[in-house]
């Protein structure tokens, strides 16, 4: 690296946003600093200036992890929704194009109807079922318009240590012998944060712009990753309820099957991104979930 690199960080302390700034703290010559919305609101482009605006190239890279992620939620509150989701990435691309900064941009599986059978490459269709999946394709596009100054990186079904999460909740119910019922006909990529931040640390530092799909490698349904993690943690597996997500009365469509190729990924990394399974032990053991001795 030739230079040392100054990025900002938006929706520094979530799920995602939390490890990449960990991570960050231990690159050399890379200085990161992250804003939460009451600090930056990225839909108010006045904000954005007065964050981006007029700092004389001292800032080089731009990470946006803002994002409206309620599924059910976004179909109830479409304008919120489309305020976050897609203006908030227009405002951050015209400001970064106005001031040369490259700018990261996180989407997801949800822009895929879900009809296909194998891994979704990122020159397939997009066909979004929800508000969610609308807006946030929505926001790729003035992204990508960046050119080399633009990347946009979709990933699906994330867990991590700062927000609460699936496999927390399965854990929890398991640990105290609840009933679960678990839906068993999506399927998708769980994926761990830190897997994923340092994907993204590696494409940042590389100036890689355009289009990746970033996922734990491999698939399973809902109810196959809480079995996995029931094996891993030795809780009781009968405990487990498999269900169709017609069981479910949820407001907001998805893709029954958005499971993501990592194949141009795994071309520019110098490793591939690791398995799903071996992703979800990593979490159970740093969460002391389960021991190594």
């Amino acid at each position: 690296m030739s230079r040392e690199l100054n990025i900002v960080v938006f929706g520094s302390t979530g799920m995602l946003g939390s490890d990449l700034i960990e991570l960050f703290n231990y690159e050399k010559d890379i200085h990161v600093r992250g804003y939460v919305h009451r600090e930056c609101d990225i839909s108010d482009m006045s904000d954005v200036e007065n964050v981006l605006g007029n700092t004389g190239n001292s800032i080089t890279h731009c990470i946006n992890c803002s994002a409206f992620t309620d599924v059910d939620a976004c179909e109830s509150n479409p304008d919120r929704a489309y305020k976050v989701n897609a203006f908030g990435p227009k405002n951050l691309a015209e400001v970064c194009f106005k001031e040369q900064i490259h700018l990261t941009h996180i989407s997801t599986d949800y822009v895929f109807e879900g009809l296909k059978k194998e891994p979704y490459l990122e020159q397939d269709e997009t066909t979004p079922l929800s508000v969610y999946g609308r807006t946030k394709l929505e926001g790729e596009g003035p992204v990508r318009a960046l050119g080399n100054k633009g990347l946009v990186i979709r990933t699906a079904w994330l867990y991590g240590k700062h927000r609460k999460n699936f496999v927390d909740t399965i854990h929890s119910k398991l640990d105290l012998g609840v009933d679960v019922k678990t839906v068993d006909d999506q399927f998708g990529s769980p994926t761990y944060t830190m897997d994923l931040s340092n994907a993204i640390i590696q494409l940042v530092i590389g100036n890689k712009s355009g289009l990746f799909h970033v996922v734990n490698s491999g698939s399973c349904s809902w109810y196959q990753f809480a079995l996995k993690i029931a094996e891993f943690t030795k809780l009781k597996e009968k405990h487990l309820i498999p269900i169709s997500m017609n069981d479910l009365e949820r407001k907001a469509n998805r893709p029954k099957y958005s499971v993501l190729s990592t194949n141009r990924l795994d071309r520019t990394l110098p490793e591939p991104i690791r398995s799903w399974e071996n992703g979800l032990y990593q979490y159970l053991l740093e969460t002391k979930r389960v021991y190594e001795f």
